[in-house]
């Protein structure tokens, strides 16, 4: 089966160009900023109003890690205005509760929900980047601080 992954240079690509029917999105690195940059980019192409409460829905994931049962509850609630909803987690990183309904979504996608998550500095293995790297229905790209030749590419943006 093949990783549900981008390399580092095949990011941007991939977020002019989504495929829209994944149904679970992992933007992380150590670079903050070039995280919620990427993950604004994703929501854009979404098609989705990112303020709308009813069809994007923020969490925290250490809230996630609190409350077990609510990332399934929000996946499998059914759009009320619109065609799907987003679910935007920020603040990812070693929580084992997320890694495992991740993995159980995975599973079993959510038909009208997409799952994007903001995630830290994962390193490879660790349990969250390993569920959506797995997973058939789900895409990892990270974002590492920008090297020479992509510096000019950021001024240009």
């Amino acid at each position: 089966m093949p990783m549900a992954q981008k390399k580092t240079n095949e990011v941007e690509a991939w977020l002019r160009r989504p495929d829209l029917a994944t149904s679970i999105v992992l933007i992380y690195g150590p670079d903050r900023g070039l995280v919620s940059e990427r993950a604004r980019a994703f929501v854009a192409q979404t098609g989705l109003d990112a303020d709308d409460p009813f069809s994007v829905v923020r969490l925290d994931a250490d809230e996630l890690d609190a409350t077990p049962s609510r990332l399934m509850e929000e996946a499998d609630t059914v759009p009320m205005f619109a065609d799907r909803r987003l679910i935007w987690i920020k603040g990812a990183g070693t929580q084992k509760q997320l890694a495992d309904d991740v993995k159980a979504l995975a599973a079993a996608p959510a038909r009208d929900t997409v799952v994007l998550i903001e995630g830290g500095d994962l390193k490879k293995g660790s349990a969250l980047r390993s569920a959506i790297e797995a997973a058939g229905s789900a895409m990892a790209l990270p974002c590492y601080a920008d090297e020479g030749r992509s510096i000019d590419a950021v001024i240009d943006g």
